[in-house]
């Protein structure tokens, strides 16, 4: 899948370093990537966006 050239990446305001997670939009789609290697985008809808970031919140990957 390209990953559209003009998307505007936003980094959470927490960034201190900003060597952080980004995240853009794109319609019914949202990239991610990594800061430190912004070459490796990784795009998924909105509606699994939205899952992953509840589950997030959730703790579910407070385990590691």
């Amino acid at each position: 899948m390209a990953v559209p050239s003009t998307l505007t990446w936003r980094k959470p305001s927490k960034c201190a370093s900003g060597e952080c997670a980004e995240v853009a939009f794109d319609g019914n789609m949202v990239y991610l990537r990594s800061s430190l290697n912004p070459n490796v985008v990784t795009p998924m809808t909105r509606e699994h966006f939205e899952d992953l970031r509840k589950a997030f919140q959730a703790g579910e990957f407070n385990d590691w």
